[in-house]
Formats: structure tokens, sequence, C-alpha cells
């Protein structure tokens, strides 16, 4: 992950508390508001920090739940690979959201590769993973799906201490509009 500002740990602490609530219940937050508020700095913030995590979660009173049981996995749809150049020189289409699922997987790869947690064989599989998205041919697309789920069951079978993989997605208006 791209190294981002540190903040105060009580940095935004009421709103991240809300978000984070929503969060360990397992519940889908939108976090909308004008541009440059601050909402990708709150969510770098949150996933990056293993302080800021152990700290919310304990302003929370959630004993249950300790940063080792969380996965957070930034995914910035800013960074989907564009594919309009080549598919306007292939016969075969790609599915629309062959990108968005292609960033998913790299995203997770990336967030274990970035945790010491994780140690080698992990990121290795994942990388695996991602290379049979990038590499399957064109017709093979469609099973970018089915290699994300490979990817979370990889992480939930290699640590059984991850009870939960939370994607923080950003900027993924334009992407959620092709996703079924």
């Amino acid at each position: 992950m791209s190294t981002t500002q540190q903040y105060p740990l009580h940095f935004r602490e009421n709103e991240l508390g809300m978000l984070f609530n929503s969060i360990i219940d397992g519940d889908s937050v939108s976090l909308v508001g004008v541009g440059s508020v601050g909402k990708t700095h709150m969510l770098q913030h949150i996933a990056q920090q293993e302080g800021v995590q152990n700290h919310l979660l304990e302003h929370m009173n959630q004993s249950k739940m300790r940063h080792e049981n969380i996965l957070f996995v930034m995914a910035d749809a800013n960074f989907c690979l564009d594919l309009t150049a080549f598919q306007a020189d292939s016969a075969v289409r790609i599915p629309q959201n062959w990108a968005g699922f292609e960033l998913l997987v790299r995203s997770l790869c990336q967030s274990c590769r970035d945790e010491k947690r994780f140690g080698s064989d992990l990121p290795r599989t994942l990388q695996e993973i991602y290379q049979m998205i990038c590499t399957e041919d064109l017709n093979g697309a469609w099973r970018a799906p089915l290699h994300l789920q490979s990817a979370v069951e990889s992480i939930f079978k290699s640590n059984n201490r991850i009870h939960r993989i939370v994607f923080l997605l950003d900027e993924f208006e334009q992407l959620l509009s092709i996703y079924p």
C-alpha cells in the first residue's frame, strides 16, 4: 500500500467509530461527501494502521474482535486497468466487470504482501491466482469472479485468525453500474 499521512490516533474518532461499528457488524457502508473532504484519508487511516484499528475496537468495547481478526483491503478504482485500446484490437470481448475483479484480487495480493502476519506462502499463492486472471486466454476472462473467490478462500484457509475481510472501495461509483 502506498504510504499515507499519519494522523493522530483519535483522528475523526466519532465518524470512524460509527464506520468501524458497521464494519464489525458485517454491514456495507457508503462514505459519501463532496470532493476533497477527506473520505480517502479516513479509509487509509483505518486500513493501514494496526494501532488505529485496535484503538477503535477498544473504544467500541469490542472484546471478541482484534486487529488480527480483520484484513482491510484498500482498492482504488482509479487504478483499474483500462481495456479500451486492447478490446478495440481484439475479436474476443472481455466482460466489462473483469477490470474490477482484477483490481480486487490485485489489492488482496498487495494487502497480504504488506502484512507481516501472513509470511510468504499466502502472498505467493495469491500472486499465482492473480497471474491466472492476467494470463488466461481471453475466452477465460469470465472466470475472474471465481479467481476472486479462490483468493478469499485461500486467505481464510491460511490464517484461522482472520474472521473478516473488509474491502474499502474508493472511487467505485462507475464500476458499481457494471456489476451484476
